[in-house]
């Protein structure tokens, strides 16, 4: 394994077979897995067959100098970013040449790699490498172009054999189809005429069958008819019989004929009885045999009648009885026309079957000539298409090769490495505050080492006095303060060295540990910082305790011996102020003369205060500062939260594929499509590289890049009048609205461009323009490369389903998300602050400590006066008050004066400490002031109990003692 990049092990073993992996801590924290787990890879067409094997067992954890941030990068695939790393052996790699090589450079670990010594030293073998790049990007170059050449002369000898393989199988078959097709046309021709000829039969057979459906049809009407007047004979007859009533008739006249005989009888019987009677009776006689001869007339014709209706009935019977036989005759003769047509349907029917069958047969086999002739076409369609893709591939193939570039070689050192760069920029923020902020720590610590050193030579004038009258020269008695102030200064840097140099740097470096994958800490001893920092600290205590012993040890011992006369109390200018000084009682005026009274003490307790409020404020300020950075630039400026770039080659169909992926996507409230690029900015002889961002749609662009004043919250238009830059860009090239500055775009060419706003920005620097602008002073059209989107949900679930979804278009480079770019500055913040924090802690101690020993000096340079102030009757609160009330005075003024200080030590650390792509905000939120003023009352109020209970145990009769008894 090599020793450039070699992975450290933290768990488990290394692959032993092309079957295992090693991944990092991120790898099975974030996916889920754990060792001894199966991780199947799944990789895109143009990359599957690099690797040989798809699924691998987790048999170790490791991590690697390579990835020391979190951020791993971006990719084309998955959701766009690329989450963990995992490791397979050499082996299993099936490519035909090395992507990258890691090289060591002789002789450069001896410098630190983020030093311009470093890449100074480093420079002549990258440049020797570019050169070597060259050589072998011919060499390569001419084996890429001679294999992709080979395989396209093979790709066009196996698609001619190809091409005359398939001509030949489909020409015998399209003949083949041709042949059935005849065969089945001439059968139609045979199952037409065979159907002609059965109609024409089954026609002509009709044709008898109607015939004698018409006969029979002319019989039935005829018998019907015959029927009808035999009805309308008999009917007649039968009226007739009724009308002669023959029966009921003949009886009468049989009954007439016997009345009127019986009455002849009667009248010959009484004749023959008595003749005289004879003409007497003989009109009688004549008239019964005249109504006797009319009845027997009548009798005769009635028979006469019935014998004609009689002989008219038989008659009438036999034509009945001709006509039921005709009738019989016809039923006959229509139950044999059913059985004809019965047996004609039966013939129509079962020949159409035959010849239906036929054609149904004739038929499936035209269909199934029609699907062959469809297969035909779809298989010769098809191998059309694939020998015309075959064909296209191979010029596109060719096109490709004329055009293929030769290739590159990246010599990249590692500002190119997004892990070291953003480390190194960390450095430089923390080597940025280190460079104020001890400082400022040691101005104020400097101050108070004087005070005290001060304070201490002044208790010891007696001692001083003493030693000089018994005959010790100057140096003699300087040299016990200088001796003790040095031993303590030496012992105090000594602590101060061990935190500096050991504790700080280990929770510094332990915040930043959180976020990067770093080695143990190795915290070195500087001795140059370790050397300055002593020096000053004796310069501010030993030589400061020399000086002010020197400056007394030129008066007499006399005059030494004797304690200096207290300050003479002085009309203050407050007592001018009479509707004021009349207000106030007794002991607010003794302190308000007080406060004046000691002028030095007021001078140094109220700088010592201020120091550390300036200094608490700052701390809380550069919070407020960083804090602002991602909440404004990632809520307030952009609007946007999702960023697609897309390929600068992408055809017009995968662009349109894209977009409309885009906007038919529920999550993904609008978009718009802008062009990016690198741009240097010069401006004099300063030169800066910026962001160019162009967009052809000025109204909608303000829906999701707010140009805006920072100091007044304008909005800026864009127009076609010039370009908006951002506020620290503007600021680096000192240009400012109305002013004009160079830009290039990487083709040589400087053009001009009016700044018409300067815009409120805190990461990197951005030039924004409108394409209109852009085809003016760049003389080209623009082109856009990036999509800009909002989405409605932007959890980390819904982002990947968006992300996976827009990836599969082949015209997309990446997806980024707002959110991850959020998090990575968010955890730079997170940094910073913890650094921040450290800052606070210190700044609130040495607020304490300055507290404490000013007060502390106040009361011993009082002590008399406070004994004296218990011995007139003064309780120990009130002589508590008395000092107290002075301290909280001059903690309020102290308070104030750090607030101004604070303000103006924040804006020059803000200026001072960032670094080259990043603003920090320049207003400190108002609880800060409020936090650093709480802050510091609280240790006021701290020493103040600390200062009460010393004040309780002043022993008044030791205290009010002459120096003399003492």
């Amino acid at each position: 394994m090599s020793y450039v990049n070699k992975p450290k092990l933290l768990e488990g073993r290394f692959p032993e077979n092309n079957s295992e992996c090693v991944v990092e801590t991120k790898f099975l924290k974030d996916l889920g897995f754990s060792i001894g787990d199966t991780v199947t890879i799944n990789l895109d067409s143009q990359n599957q067959d690099n690797i040989k094997n798809k699924k691998y067992k987790i048999v170790g954890v490791v991590e690697t100098p390579y990835y020391i941030s979190r951020d791993r990068g971006s990719s084309n695939v998955g959701n766009g970013q690329i989450q963990a790393f995992m490791m397979v052996p050499k082996s299993d790699f099936s490519m035909d040449a090395y992507t990258e090589i890691d090289v060591l450079v002789d002789g450069a670990k001896k410098f630190s790699t983020f030093s311009d010594e470093y890449y100074n030293f480093i420079r002549p073998v990258k440049d020797d490498l570019i050169k070597l790049g060259k050589t072998r990007s011919e060499i390569r170059y001419e084996e890429i172009k001679s294999k992709a050449q080979k395989e396209i002369d093979d790709a066009k000898k196996a698609l001619e054999d190809k091409e005359a393989k398939y001509n030949k199988e489909l020409a015998d078959a399209k003949a083949k189809l041709d042949e059935t097709k005849i065969t089945l046309q001439n059968s139609q021709i045979q199952l037409n005429k065979k159907q002609a000829s059965f109609n024409e039969q089954m026609a002509l057979n009709q044709k008898k069958l109607d015939d004698g459906k018409n006969q029979i049809a002319n019989a039935q009407a005829n018998i019907s008819q015959n029927e009808m007047k035999l009805n309308n004979a008999e009917a007649e007859i039968q009226a007739k019989e009724k009308e002669l009533n023959y029966d009921e008739n003949i009886k009468k006249l049989n009954s007439m004929y016997d009345e009127l005989n019986g009455s002849l009888n009667q009248l010959n019987s009484e004749i023959n009885n008595n003749p005289s009677l004879k003409e007497q009776l003989k009109p009688k006689v004549d008239e019964l045999n005249a109504q006797i001869a009319s009845v027997l007339k009548q009798i005769d014709v009635l028979n006469a009648n019935k014998k004609a209706l009689d002989e008219n009935m038989v008659q009438l019977n036999e034509k009945k009885s001709q006509l039921e036989s005709a009738k019989a005759q016809l039923a006959a003769s229509q139950e044999n026309i059913k059985e004809q047509e019965s047996a004609l349907s039966k013939a129509k029917i079962q020949g159409q079957m035959q010849i239906d069958s036929a054609a149904k047969q004739l038929n499936n086999a035209f269909l199934t000539l029609n699907d062959n002739y469809k297969k035909y076409e779809a298989n010769k369609s098809e191998f059309d298409n694939e020998i015309n893709d075959a064909k296209a591939k191979i010029a596109s193939s060719e096109e490709k090769l004329k055009d293929l570039k030769k290739p590159v070689w990246y010599v990249l050192d590692r500002k190119s490495n997004i892990g070291y760069v953003e480390y190194g920029d960390e450095a430089d923020r923390i080597k940025a505050l280190g460079n104020v902020f001890p400082t400022i720590f040691f101005l104020v610590a400097a101050l108070v080492s004087l005070t005290s050193m001060t304070r201490m030579v002044e208790e010891q004038r007696t001692q001083m006095g003493i030693l000089k009258a018994l005959g010790y020269g100057r140096l003699s008695i300087m040299f016990k303060f200088v001796v003790y102030s040095s031993v303590a200064t030496i012992l105090g840097g000594f602590v101060g060295l061990l935190l500096g140099f050991n504790i700080l740097p280990r929770i510094i470096f332990n915040a930043y540990g959180m976020m990067y994958t770093l080695p143990p800490v190795i915290t070195e001893f500087n001795s140059y910082y370790a050397f300055v920092g002593i020096l000053a600290a004796l310069v501010s205590t030993t030589v400061v305790a020399a000086l002010v012993s020197f400056n007394d040890l030129k008066e007499v011992p006399a005059s030494l011996m004797r304690l200096k006369a207290p300050i003479a109390g002085k009309r203050v200018l407050l007592e001018n102020m009479r509707f004021i000084w009349s207000r106030l009682d007794f002991m607010q005026k003794v302190t308000a003369r007080n406060i004046f009274r000691y002028k030095r003490r007021f001078l140094m307790t109220v700088i010592g205060i201020g120091g550390c409020t300036a200094l608490l404020l700052t701390g809380f300020g550069i919070r407020d500062s960083i804090n602002i950075i991602v909440s404004k630039q990632f809520n307030q400026i952009f609007k946007y939260q999702m960023i697609t770039t897309f390929k600068s080659d992408a055809s017009k169909e995968d662009l349109n594929e894209l977009t409309n992926a885009i906007n038919n996507d529920k999550n993904i409230k609008e978009s718009i499509m802008v062009s990016q690029s690198n741009v240097d900015v010069t401006r004099g002889k300063v030169k800066k590289s910026a962001i160019l961002v162009v967009t052809d749609d000025k109204e909608k662009f303000k829906d999701f890049i707010v140009l805006r004043s920072r100091t007044t919250g304008d909005k800026i238009p864009l127009t076609d009048e010039g370009v908006v830059v951002t506020e620290k860009l503007a600021n680096i090239l000192g240009v400012r609205s109305g002013g004009y500055i160079y830009l290039n775009i990487g083709d040589g060419r400087k053009v001009k461009a009016r700044v018409i706003g300067i815009a409120e920005n805190y990461l990197q620097h951005y030039v924004y323009m409108s394409s209109s602008l852009y085809e003016k002073v760049f003389n080209k059209k623009m082109t856009s490369n990036e999509i800009l989107s909002k989405i409605t949900d932007t959890s980390s679930t819904k982002e990947d389903e968006i992300s996976q979804e827009i990836l599969k278009s082949k015209a997309v480079m990446t997806v980024n998300f707002i959110s991850s770019i959020k998090k990575t500055f968010q955890d730079v913040v997170n940094n910073l602050l913890s650094v921040v924090l450290v800052l606070i802690v210190s700044a609130g101690t040495l607020a304490f400590v300055v507290l404490y020993n000013l007060t502390n000096i106040n009361i011993t340079e009082r002590i008399r006066e406070l004994a004296t102030m218990k011995v007139l009757g003064f309780y120990d609160e009130e002589v508590s008050l008395y000092v107290m009330r002075e301290n909280f005075i001059l903690t309020i003024i102290g308070i104030l004066l750090g607030f101004v200080m604070g303000v103006f030590l924040h804006r020059y650390l803000m200026s001072t400490v960032e670094v080259d792509i990043l603003m920090f905000g320049r207003n400190i939120e108002p609880m800060s002031f409020l936090y650093s003023a709480l802050i510091t009352m609280g240790f006021s109020i701290l020493v103040s109990v600390v200062v009460h209970l010393q004040l309780k145990k002043v022993d008044m009769v030791q205290s009010l003692k002459s120096p003399e008894i003492d």
